[in-house]
């Protein structure tokens, strides 16, 4: 049976950064999830993209995936929503993301988590808790 794998999007597979050049704010990959994800793919696990953005920016983050050949299946937008419940509907084994809360509502559903860490444990000692990438 295929493994399946959820991640986040926004500080998890891209921050957005003002570019040097252009002035602009544009996403920039986050290399070490990418890589990772890369390498359960290869593994044979299926990608979802699960963010809590409003479906009016799913295209953009197609496009990145795209840009940054993410073999994704599909990418699902919360629109704010709690993610657990599509996690669960997608049958997810491993979930990726930078958010504590999603986190513990992930694991606390059964599902395996990792977290991004952008030194959560400073404002979130909950953060500790998790494995991270």
């Amino acid at each position: 049976m295929q493994k399946i794998l959820t991640i986040d999007f926004d500080e998890t597979l891209a921050t957005a950064a003002q570019d040097a050049v252009l002035g602009e704010y544009a996403l920039f990959p986050i290399k070490r999830v990418i890589d990772f994800v890369k390498e359960k793919h290869k593994e044979g696990w299926e990608l979802h993209i699960v963010t809590f953005r409003h479906t009016q920016y799913k295209q953009e983050v197609i496009d990145f995936c795209e840009d940054y050949d993410i073999p994704i299946s599909s990418v699902v937008c919360t629109c704010s929503n709690e993610k657990t419940p599509t996690l669960l509907e997608l049958k997810s084994d491993l979930h990726i993301d930078d958010h504590v809360e999603t986190l513990v509502l992930a694991k606390q559903a059964g599902i395996n988590t990792l977290m991004v860490d952008w030194n959560q444990e400073k404002y979130n000692s909950t953060a500790k808790f998790f494995d991270k990438i």
